[in-house]
């Protein structure tokens, strides 16, 4: 081949590598089909009149509801309110700031193995966090021996458990456990359990108010 001929293979050569390349880029930085935006809330009327709304199979409408007794169980502990007078009554407290704004004297360091503990409990697995009011420390728990969900009071003294209140409550291993804050005031505690079982109890003794099952409800 002669040097004209290399020159214009080395020409096509390059034209085709840049067409392939404008090809590439041209995919990449394409936008993207406009994909029409679709209801997901199923119309219950329409697909009814339709005769297309999807029902319960006969095994799963056969099946009697689970009744859960939200009343439960109340069990009195030796513990005793704490002195403190702090609270932390909800979800980022009351004023949902997140914030504590009393001023707390903090240490210039701590000792190698870290701050003293006060006191430690234990309890179920999750994610639920306490509130605090008037020396007692609330926090809803799930007893997996039992499988149930447990109101519980404790000293902010020492950790000593007041009360608990429990009600049986199953749930699937792979569901998850409590992962919530009880609401406490002056008179009540609120918790809402893993299943959405939420329950009203006297504050100072545990007693049961009232209970609502808000997936049945």
């Amino acid at each position: 081949m002669d040097r004209f001929g290399q020159q214009q293979l080395a020409m096509a050569i390059v034209g085709i590598v840049a067409l392939i390349a404008g090809g590439f880029l041209f995919m990449l930085f394409k936008a993207p089909a406009t994909v029409p935006a679709e209801r997901r809330v199923t119309d219950y009327a329409a697909e009814l009149a339709a005769g297309t709304l999807q029902r319960k199979s006969e095994a799963a409408a056969a099946a009697p509801e689970e009744k859960i007794d939200l009343k439960g169980t109340l069990e009195t502990l030796d513990g005793k309110p704490g002195q403190t007078k702090e609270t932390w009554t909800n979800f980022r407290n009351a004023d949902f700031t997140n914030i504590v704004k009393t001023e707390v004297k903090l240490a210039d360091k701590w000792p190698e193995s870290g701050p003293k503990t006060l006191w430690e409990i234990d309890l179920g697995e999750g994610y639920a966090g306490p509130v605090v009011y008037k020396g007692c420390v609330y926090i809803m728990d799930y007893d997996e021996e039992k499988e149930g969900d447990a109101m519980r009071c404790f000293s902010f003294e020492d950790g000593k458990e007041i009360w608990r209140r429990f009600y049986h409550a199953p749930i699937k291993a792979n569901h998850g456990f409590t992962r919530t804050v009880p609401a406490v005031n002056e008179d009540y505690v609120i918790g809402i359990g893993p299943r959405c079982h939420t329950v009203c109890l006297k504050r100072e003794t545990g007693d049961f108010v009232w209970g609502i099952d808000m997936v049945a409800e």
